[in-house]
């Protein structure tokens, strides 16, 4: 695919996949990427100065707080439907 001419700057580039004709999905699994178009002799835009065009490729990830939060979730999800199960197995143990 050729990128169209534009002027210099940094752009975000989104493409998809198009489905089978057979496959009721919406689109597949989208892509990503940062682009730098620079101008005239590789002079960068103004938007990426002091950027080389390789970090911006860089993707920010979750934060760790995210991440912790997330993990502590699941866990108590987990613990829960486990005391769960216990307490209705322990319930039907007596009862029977």
């Amino acid at each position: 695919m050729k990128i169209p001419d534009v002027p210099p700057g940094v752009y975000d580039l989104v493409g998809t996949q198009d489905p089978a004709a057979t496959q009721v999905a919406l689109r597949g699994v989208p892509a990503r990427a940062r682009v730098v178009v620079t101008g005239p002799g590789g002079a960068l835009p103004p938007a990426a100065n002091g950027t080389s065009p390789l970090q911006a490729f860089r993707e920010e990830g979750p934060k760790t707080s995210s991440l912790v939060l997330m993990a502590t979730a699941a866990f108590v999800v987990t613990l829960s439907l486990g005391l769960l199960a216990g307490w209705i197995l322990r319930r039907r143990a007596v009862a029977s």
